[in-house]
């Protein structure tokens, strides 16, 4: 039997429920809790940070929407909410990712915005908009790429620092608008690839 030493700060003003355990700060296991004090205390859940920005987004109509460092693994039931986002052009699930910059030929590293845990998603939920345009998955734990096969308008796919599995041809054929495939330092191997239309992807 575990024995923790929990503190729970309370702010009488509908505050957020914080759990400190010993040197760690807990957000209330992935959701935020509050406590009305106005009333006999009753706790009840806010929305997760990834709901609350898709629930943002189909407000806006913003054809970018990050998603990284929302602490995902790719299976979380909010994200259903995406079926409706068809306006997306471009989705980012990562934490960080590399972008390559032409002009002064050099990488450069960019960052979610997002800081509330980083993503280890491992499989990737079919409810995500087929028609996106750029798809950053860098620095997550998908494995399987034939999942990626559905985004036919992809121009841009960046599995950067990913789990890894071998692109062959069938897959690169299959997103047939892809002009640039990002795989810096991943362990995704190459195939018996012989397609001259991939050579400005980026490796």
């Amino acid at each position: 039997m575990f024995n923790f030493n929990v503190t729970l700060l309370i702010n009488p003003n509908f505050s957020l429920c914080i759990f400190r355990m010993k040197s760690f700060w807990i957000y209330s296991f992935r959701s935020f809790c509050v406590f009305n004090q106005t009333k006999s205390p009753t706790l009840t859940f806010m929305d997760s940070l990834a709901l609350t920005l898709i629930k943002k987004n189909l407000e806006t109509k913003d054809p970018f929407l990050d998603l990284g460092n929302c602490g995902l693994r790719g299976d979380e039931s909010e994200l259903e909410l995406l079926r409706e986002c068809e306006h997306l052009e471009t989705m980012v699930f990562s934490n960080a990712w590399r972008e390559y910059d032409e002009k002064n030929r050099e990488w450069l590293i960019k960052n979610s915005k997002n800081k509330l845990g980083k993503n280890k998603i491992s499989q990737l939920t079919d409810s995500i908009p087929s028609s996106l345009r750029e798809l950053f998955l860098a620095e997550n734990l998908l494995e399987d790429y034939s999942v990626l096969s559905r985004f036919k308008s992809l121009n841009r796919l960046n599995l950067s620092f990913d789990g890894g599995e071998t692109i062959t041809e069938h897959f690169m054929k299959s997103l047939f608008e892809l002009k640039e495939l990002y795989i810096y330092r991943s362990r995704s191997v190459f195939q018996n690839l012989i397609c001259p239309r991939f050579n400005n992807c980026k490796n």
